[in-house]
């Protein structure tokens, strides 16, 4: 449940971060799916349907950068994207009319990666849209 001053907070800067929204054997199965993934990669020499590469990917040496669809990739990834708690607090912030528009996996690799300039996604939608970050590996923000 979320307090009157974080949902202030969200509709004041734009957004909120809530840690341990996951249990600890949640974030486990959600890492363990990504070491997957990039396994499966390894298989490949250049993006596909569900793998999006980064410049230098070789089976020795995956450097994956984006999965799509994770969540009809795996049922793990599912569970997370119909976790009740995240629905409860997405609720709190914009109301229970939720839907969801479509669904990835971005990696940003440490000590690599192409660069994302500045952008906004879906500036000019007509509805109300909320983007649900969800980190399962240590990060610097």
């Amino acid at each position: 449940m979320l307090t009157q001053e974080q949902i202030a907070d969200y509709h004041d800067k734009g957004y909120l971060g809530i840690e341990n929204v996951f249990s600890a054997s949640e974030v486990r199965q959600l890492q363990q799916i990504t070491d997957e993934f990039v396994e499966r990669s390894r298989a490949i020499e250049e993006g596909d349907a569900i793998f999006e590469l980064e410049p230098g990917h070789t089976p020795q040496m995956p450097k994956v950068r984006r999965v799509r669809n994770p969540v009809g990739q795996d049922p793990v990834y599912d569970q997370a994207l119909r976790n009740e708690r995240v629905l409860d607090i997405v609720a709190q912030l914009i109301g229970p009319a939720i839907r969801t528009n479509g669904n990835k996996l971005n990696m940003k690799l440490s000590e690599m990666g192409s660069p994302v300039e500045w952008h906004q996604d879906w500036a000019s939608t007509p509805i109300l849209t909320m983007i649900s970050w969800r980190w399962v590996c240590a990060s610097t923000i």
